[in-house]
Order: structure tokens, then sequence, then C-alpha cells
């Protein structure tokens, strides 16, 4: 098993739709679904695509979040959601792969459904290392920090 972060928006904006539909969301809607893309480069393509001005190293960035939401996270899979509209961290497991929803609104398609065990665990539940990983700049990454999976579990 992994453990993921993902972002709930640069200002917790997807936040509450990501606890009330039990979802994790990704946002670049503008690539299109995802799931019919096998291969990194598929993505990649449909990036360049859809954000032609967009610099290599952002590309690189953007896909390799985009290609883990879709085809390296697994179902069982721990993810954390540090919340921004209150001081505490959503804990659950993905519990199902990729779908492309149209549903959620405009800003939304990519999404992960999510089992949340809690959604207000107290940041001061975590030790000062883990809520650096938490707090990384990217919007679906894997903390570094030693143990961080074994940890948050307990």
């Amino acid at each position: 098993m992994a453990l993921w972060v993902l972002k709930g928006g640069s200002r917790g904006e997807y936040e509450s739709r990501i606890l009330e539909n039990s979802v994790l969301i990704m946002g670049w809607c503008e690539i299109g679904d995802l799931g019919r893309m096998r291969a990194r480069e598929e993505i990649e393509a449909a990036y360049r695509k859809a954000y032609p001005d967009a610099s290599d190293k952002r590309v690189a960035a953007h896909v390799g979040q985009l290609f883990a939401f879709v085809h390296t996270a697994k179902a069982g899979d721990l993810v954390v959601v540090p919340l921004k509209s209150r001081s505490a961290i959503a804990i659950g497991e993905i519990a199902g792969e990729y779908r492309y929803r149209e549903d959620l609104g405009p800003d939304v398609r990519h999404t992960r459904p999510v089992k949340f065990r809690t959604t207000d665990t107290p940041r001061g539940a975590f030790k000062q290392d883990l809520l650096y990983g938490f707090g990384a700049f990217l919007t679906f990454c894997q903390p570094r920090q030693e143990d961080a999976e074994k940890r948050v579990r307990r």
C-alpha cells in the first residue's frame, strides 16, 4: 500500500465537493477523459494540446501528477487531504478506479472514489516532518518522509 496527498485546491475551493461526494478531485479539465490514455506519453500529448504555452517543466510536473492519479495510485492506498477550510486533515482510502465525471461542476472532471475514515483529524496529531510532506507544492503526490504511511495509519 502507498500513501498519497491530495490538495483540495490552492485556496481549499474543492474541499466541500471532495468531502460531500467522497471523491478525490484533480483539475486540468481541458485535457479530457484520461481513462482512455494508457501511456504517460498520451497524457502528455493531450496536456500539450490543451495548454500549448506551458513550459516543459510545468508539463512534466502536471503530467506526472495526472499519470499517478489515474494509473499509479491503487484502490486501497491511503490518502490524506490537508484541509484549508479548517485546521484538520481528512484521511481515507482510495475506493476505486479513475472516473471522468461531468456532474460535479464545470471545473471538475478527473476523480477517484474515496472512503474517508475521518475528516477531522487535528493537524497536531502529526509530527512536523509529516505536516511538511502534506504541504508539498504538488496537487497529488507521495510524501517522502520515512514510514509516512505506517505513521498515518497509526
